[in-house]
């Protein structure tokens, strides 16, 4: 199903005790597809930190991220699209980084986490609308999956 996104942004940030080796990889195991961005920088009190970011544009990939993450993800993603989707219709969800270190997926709501950000397509741009096009869209991955 196309047209559900105009973009998913996903974002984690590895800190100075953790393996940049291994966020790199748990990145591209959730986005094959995607391109990694890297940015180095430093946190409040100077200790170096690693922003690692992919930005997602086509449908396929869309679609490979939510298989990707399951049936359990989308099924708790869809149960709470009206807290999860802004009035910019954006929806927006966290994963547990550790739980993906070991390939687990996990929506949380913590602070050490794999931050999603997805711009849905609705228009006229109304969250109702968002909703309506992003529950298709998820109601499709389900049914394709299996």
């Amino acid at each position: 199903m196309s047209g559900a996104f105009h973009w998913i942004k996903v974002r984690l940030v590895c800190y100075a005790t953790e393996r940049e080796d291994i966020l790199r990889d748990v990145m591209s195991t959730l986005l094959p597809q995607g391109e990694l961005n890297i940015t180095r920088t430093e946190g409040h009190h100077g200790n170096p930190m690693t922003v690692l970011e992919m930005e997602l544009t086509k449908s396929r990939e869309f679609k490979t991220l939510f298989q990707v993450l399951g049936e359990e993800i989308i099924s708790d993603i869809r149960g709470d699209l009206d807290r999860r989707v802004d009035e910019d219709c954006t929806l927006y969800f966290r994963l547990d980084k550790q739980d993906a270190v070991k390939g687990q997926y996990n929506i949380v709501t913590h602070g050490d986490v794999i931050s999603v950000a997805a711009k849905a397509v609705a228009h006229p741009a109304r969250k109702e609308i968002a909703m309506a096009n992003l529950d298709k869209f998820f109601q499709g991955c389900c049914d394709h999956h299996n």
